[in-house]
């Protein structure tokens, strides 16, 4: 699928895409830094041990950086109104996630791995940058469920990318669990509160009034 002139970003969509990037960042590394000394829950369930830990999840887990810079390219370029449906509702869950972040601090038990294969020494580098921390819930299930959520029902993006959309979020909320990233509670809350957020911002103006402002604001022209 290519960016036709059909495709294009408009010009309001612009600066919303990009509080999206930062505000994703922000609700990741500040209540880490904020809760370094906090004492962090851990939600293992029986059937997290019984999840069998596969370092070749790290590759499509690891491939959710660049497929949201796309996702959230590909959001900007549908319909308005939709389009502020989706950025609305990403940045309460982001706002709800900040606080959860912080007075509910979680963390993971991690494997031991090896970096004598080429996914094991892949782990090792994401377990060395992202740390055991900032868990539930998942904001790599939650981000994935929303692009999906975003192209779901669009008849102008052709089917194959809907079902890829879907395909690939069920894989990424798989991988959390397999690479040992997550817990099923992390996993089960993305998704769910993705879901939530989405529905309630449909029952408000909310999305209707980002747009207006967006639109008319002349910073924003």
């Amino acid at each position: 699928m290519r960016f036709t002139p059909k495709r294009r970003i408009p010009k309001n969509a612009w600066l919303p895409l990009l509080i999206i990037l930062i505000t994703h960042t922000a609700t990741y590394y500040i209540p880490m830094v904020l809760t370094a000394g906090y004492y962090h829950y851990d939600l293992t369930t029986a059937l997290d041990r019984a999840i069998p830990f596969l370092t070749i999840s790290i590759i499509p887990y690891v491939l959710t950086y660049p497929y949201w810079y796309f996702g959230f390219l590909l959001a900007g370029t549908l319909e308005n109104k939709h389009f502020f449906h989706i950025f609305v509702a990403i940045e309460l869950l982001h706002v709800t996630t900040f606080f959860i972040f912080l007075f509910f601090p979680t963390t993971v038990v991690r494997p031991e791995v090896t970096a004598d294969t080429l996914c094991g020494w892949l782990t090792t580098l994401i377990y060395t940058m992202d740390q055991p921390t900032n868990l539930f819930p998942s904001m790599h299930c939650y981000a994935s469920w929303m692009l999906w959520i975003s192209v779901r029902g669009q008849k102008d993006i052709p089917l194959w990318y809907r079902r890829f959309a879907l395909i690939f979020a069920i894989i990424i909320c798989i991988c959390t669990q397999t690479i040992k990233q997550h817990y099923l509670p992390d996993m089960i809350a993305g998704v769910a509160l993705a879901e939530l957020f989405y529905w309630a911002v449909g029952k408000t103006r909310l999305p209707e009034k980002a747009q207006a402002f967006f639109s008319r604001h002349l910073l924003f022209r």
